[in-house]
């Protein structure tokens, strides 16, 4: 295990999947923690738990929360993306 590998390959592959998602972070950060598949199907944030608090603690930290909103009601009100 090399952490420098780890960590350019997770940067990478959060770059890969703000391209796919057109820089939406709040997707980039669903689809990190729940694939790609559940964003696409679900059109967003998928309802799993687990990711909509990964996702709300993420955007918390990065300072992009919609005032720490829960982020699948801010992601259905018709807001722009953060």
């Amino acid at each position: 295990f090399d952490p420098h590998d780890n960590i350019r390959g997770g940067t990478a592959y959060l770059s890969d999947l703000l391209g796919m998602f057109d820089g939406d972070l709040v997707r980039t950060l669903a689809a990190y923690n729940a694939g790609e598949g559940a964003v696409q199907r679900y059109r967003g944030v998928p309802p799993y738990p687990e990711t909509q608090e990964y996702v709300r603690r993420a955007m918390l930290v990065y300072g992009g929360s919609a005032a720490g909103r829960p982020v699948q009601r801010a992601w259905n009100s018709g807001l722009p993306a953060m």
